[in-house]
């Protein structure tokens, strides 16, 4: 029983490390590619992780109109009054759509990050210089 107790506890706190990592990295990268201390975002219906609760530099809105950027996780759920809207993912196999900048994904463990050259161009977007090593 110590042993099972011990496993699930282990779980739990990978998995909020792993959300929170992703949120630090997150609140790190869009303030700086939309130029603004706060960035509101428009989650689709398939985002149904919390990961931006509790930040103070990104948030989550109900319209997609009002959004600086909407975070996807697949294209399925995207309504169509989104499409004008740069588009983040989290699944790598979006990466070459046009309306996506970037995407964030694991990969055998570990984080995987890139960044489009011709999206970000697309929506007036720039690279701080600490990640242009991202862009392709």
């Amino acid at each position: 029983m110590k042993i099972f107790i011990l496993l699930l506890s282990s779980l739990v706190i990978s998995l909020y490390a792993k959300n929170n990592y992703e949120l630090r990295l997150y609140e790190s990268i869009f303030p700086l590619l939309f130029e603004k201390s706060v960035v509101y975002v428009y989650l689709t219906k398939d985002n149904h992780d919390k990961i931006f609760n509790g930040s103070q530099r990104i948030v989550q809105i109900r319209e997609c109109k009002d959004a600086d950027f909407v975070f996807i996780k697949s294209r399925d759920y995207l309504p169509s009054e989104c499409l004008e809207k740069p588009i983040f993912a989290t699944k790598y196999r979006y990466i070459r759509d046009r309306d996506v900048f970037g995407v964030f994904y694991w990969k055998k463990g570990r984080p995987q990050l890139l960044f489009s050259k011709d999206a970000l161009s697309l929506y007036h977007l720039s690279l701080p210089q600490s990640l242009v090593k991202y862009a392709y």
